[in-house]
């Protein structure tokens, strides 16, 4: 009986001791970058504050902020599809994140998304043609050009994108007819840009 209560005892302590359960050591940044992934969008910002707090210079905690602060909107969605969204101040840390590593082409894909949503098309394009210099060979870039332009009723350059964005990442056949349908009912409901 003895050894019977010996046998699930010390695995019950090594267990809640820790030992025998998987232990990851996370820093702040990547604290948030798990929040954000399971839309957290508040514990993300504060674990991004905490490692700014400790790195002023860290620009991927500005830029998961950024995500978190947009709760991680997308090109073919509106701000009222995300009404706790904060597009200003995810650009604001977009930005920061720009200015402190500025040959990241995500980061100006990111933002471009953002200015995209806020209706702030003609600067949407131009970090879009920025991570394209960046990155000619990433076919998504391609494919957000592309979406940007449809928003500019722009459709045949659009399609250009749209066949290079195809050809660099095949895989994107297969969602890119989803997009493009949506951003063209949002485009139509929404009056003409200038």
């Amino acid at each position: 009986m003895k050894f019977l209560r010996l046998f699930f005892t010390i695995p019950l302590a090594l267990f809640t001791a820790g030992c025998l359960a998987p232990q990851i050591a996370m820093n702040h940044r990547e604290r948030g970058d798990s929040m954000v992934s399971h839309g957290h969008y508040d514990s993300a910002i504060y674990y991004y504050n905490r490692a700014i707090n400790d790195n002023a210079n860290d620009w991927q905690a500005y830029s998961g902020r950024s995500r978190a602060r947009s709760q991680s909107i997308d090109l073919d969605q509106r701000p009222s599809d995300k009404p706790g969204a904060d597009l200003t101040g995810a650009l604001a840390d977009s930005d920061r994140a720009i200015a402190l590593y500025p040959d990241g082409h995500q980061l100006y894909l990111n933002r471009g998304v953002i200015r995209t949503v806020a209706g702030q098309y003609s600067d949407a394009l131009a970090d879009m043609e920025h991570a394209a210099r960046l990155d000619p060979a990433d076919g998504l870039t391609h494919g957000y050009r592309g979406f940007v332009l449809l928003y500019l009723r722009r459709d045949a350059e659009a399609q250009a994108e749209f066949d290079r964005c195809a050809q660099l990442a095949p895989v994107s056949r297969g969602v890119l007819p989803r997009y493009i349908q949506r951003i063209k009912q949002i485009r139509d409901a929404t009056p003409t840009p200038t």
